[in-house]
C-alpha cells in the first residue's frame, strides 16, 4: 500500500514538471498586404492544437482547434488571409501552469477588437507570453512581428541554446536580416502604394 502512495505522489510530482508546447507563427512583411507582417500563437495538448490569430475587424480573429501541424501551418493561407504559410515558426517549452495562463489570455483577448497601437497581432501574442518565463524586452508603441522575434531571441539566448526554444520552420537570423524595418516599410507602402 505504501508503494501505491509513493507512485501516485511521484507521478503527480512528475506531471507538474512536464512541459507543454506553445508555437509562435510569424509572416514576413513582404508576405502581407499591409507590409507589417503578422504573428499568431498556438497551444498543443492532448486535444489538438488550439490556434489563435488576431486580425482587424474586417477579417476577425481565428480561435479554433486543429488536428495537425500541417493544418496549423496552412490555415491562414487556406482561408485566403495570407498568401502563403508562416515564414518562421518557433516552438517554446513552457510549464503546465504557464501553458494554462497563456492560453487563457489568448482566448480572452481573441474576443477583443484589433487595434494598431494596443492590440495588434504582435501585442496579442505578447500578452500571452507575458504569462511565461520568457523575456519580451522593452518594445513599445507599435509592436511588430520583427520586434517580437528579435526581442525573444535577444532576451532569451539561454532558452534558445538549451533547447527550450526550437525552430520548426525557417531560420531566425535570415528572417531578421531580410525584414525591412516594418513600421517605415508599412508607412511607405501605405502612403506611396509601392515597395
Amino acid at each position: 500500500m505504501k508503494w501505491i502512495g509513493f507512485i501516485l505522489l511521484f507521478g503527480c510530482g512528475q506531471s507538474s514538471f512536464a512541459t507543454c508546447k506553445v508555437y509562435l507563427l510569424t509572416w514576413g512583411s513582404t508576405q502581407t498586404y499591409t507590409g507589417a507582417g503578422h504573428s499568431s500563437i498556438a497551444f498543443k495538448d492532448s486535444l489538438g492544437i488550439h490556434y489563435f490569430s488576431h486580425y482587424p475587424k474586417d477579417v476577425g480573429s481565428i480561435d479554433t482547434v486543429l488536428s495537425s501541424m500541417d493544418d496549423l501551418l496552412s490555415l491562414d493561407s487556406l482561408k485566403g488571409i495570407q498568401t502563403e504559410s508562416a515564414q518562421l515558426v518557433l516552438e517554446f517549452d513552457v510549464s503546465q501552469k504557464e501553458f494554462r495562463k497563456m492560453k487563457r489570455v489568448a482566448k480572452r483577448n481573441a474576443k477583443k477588437s484589433w487595434t494598431l497601437f494596443n492590440l495588434n497581432c504582435s501585442d496579442f501574442v505578447k500578452r500571452s507570453f507575458r504569462k511565461s518565463k520568457f523575456d519580451l524586452g522593452y518594445a513599445f508603441l507599435i509592436s511588430t512581428p520583427y520586434e517580437l522575434v528579435s526581442d525573444l531571441r535577444d532576451h532569451n539566448a539561454d532558452s534558445f541554446h538549451n533547447g527550450k526554444v526550437q525552430t520548426i520552420k525557417g531560420v531566425i537570423h535570415p528572417y531578421l536580416i531580410n525584414q525591412p524595418r516594418t513600421v517605415p516599410y508599412a508607412l511607405k507602402r501605405f502612403f506611396l502604394g509601392r515597395k
